[in-house]
């Protein structure tokens, strides 16, 4: 199984073979001053080192904060897909309440036509019974004009008792009596109420 390095690790390995280099040029020259300038050459300062090591500090907490991220970017993914599902199903019940709303509506306004006919058919039969009534009204005062009405007979001639005549025009004769002696009440004619007028005979003195 391979075994992977950390970075200081790595660092501390490059150092250690910095070091052991420098020793071997050391010995190859023969001398210690060239171990001392080789060492000088390749060991970096302590600035590069301590900026080296806040530049992996600063990058492992990039990589722990992007870490995060993507772990939050993942619960919105999750969150957004949960709230398409739950949009999908609140569309689908306003459908069906639109639907609803729809029949509602169509219902009340079948409602409200038959109403309105209902309404129509009711003022109508109002007015056929203001004007039933105006006609009963009408008719009543004809009828009560007609009993009011009266007729005048009168005798044609004072001796004879069988021929009348009356104010409407006509001339009634009878074979016997009058008309109070025939009970005649109303006029054939005109339909007034008979008031016999019988006219006095007039007697000749010199005749007696």
């Amino acid at each position: 199984m391979k075994r992977h390095m950390t970075k200081q690790q790595r660092r501390r390995c490059s150092l250690y073979l910095i070091n052991q280099t420098a020793k071997q040029q050391a010995v190859y020259f023969g001398f210690h001053e060239g171990y001392e300038s080789a060492r000088r050459i390749y060991e970096p300062s302590a600035e590069i080192v301590s900026l080296v090591a806040r530049l992996e500090n600063e990058r492992n907490a990039a990589r722990s904060e992007l870490d995060v991220f993507k772990t939050a970017n993942e619960d919105l993914r999750a969150k957004v897909e949960e709230l398409r599902a739950e949009n999908k199903r609140l569309q689908g019940e306003i459908d069906v309440l639109d639907l609803d709303v729809s029949e509602t509506g169509i219902v009340i306004n079948e409602f409200e036509n038959q109403r309105d006919q209902a309404l129509k058919q009711r003022d109508a039969a109002r007015e056929e019974v203001v004007h039933l009534n105006v006609e009963l009204v009408q008719a009543h005062a004809e009828l009560e004009a007609e009993r009011a009405k009266r007729c005048e007979w009168k005798q044609v001639d004072p001796y004879e008792e069988t021929t009348w005549s009356t104010s409407c025009g006509e001339i009634w004769e009878f074979s016997e009596g009058g008309p109070n002696e025939n009970r005649v009440l109303f006029c054939h004619r005109c339909g007034g109420k008979v008031e016999a007028i019988c006219v006095p005979a007039e007697y000749d003195e010199d005749e007696e």
